[in-house]
This record gives structure tokens, sequence and C-alpha cells, in this order.
């Protein structure tokens, strides 16, 4: 199974390729801010198992840490 990590998933064009990535088949690792908007999003594809996300804000050296653990 294909594995893929997105920036910027709370909204946009981040959040839209979560969604049709994660219908495809994809194991999708989102990044994002806004922890409200990952949970709907999380809750929006409750039927897929293949998305999970990391609350971050990449301007944060020490949020690279994390990131790298958490994979």
């Amino acid at each position: 199974m294909k594995k893929v990590l997105i920036t910027g998933v709370s909204s946009g064009i981040g959040r839209e390729l979560v969604k049709d990535l994660s219908s495809k088949g994809y194991i999708v690792i989102g990044i994002a801010r806004r922890k409200d908007l990952l949970e709907s999003l999380e809750e929006e594809l409750s039927k897929s198992a293949s998305f999970t996300y990391i609350t971050a804000d990449l301007a944060n050296e020490k949020t690279w840490e994390v990131i790298i653990e958490t994979l």
C-alpha cells in the first residue's frame, strides 16, 4: 500500500488531496496547525482507516523532531 505525507490538510487543496487519495487506498499522513479542522476531516473520513494527522506548525524547528519521531 502506498503512503503519502501532505502538509496543509486542514483546508483547500491539502484537504481535498487527503479525501481523494484516501478514497484511492493510500495511507495518508496529514500535517496542519488547526486541530479542530483536522478532527473534522478525520470524522468526515471515518470510514477510512487510512488517514492519520499530526497537529504542527512547520515554521517551528522543534516541530520537525516530533514529526520525524511520529513517522
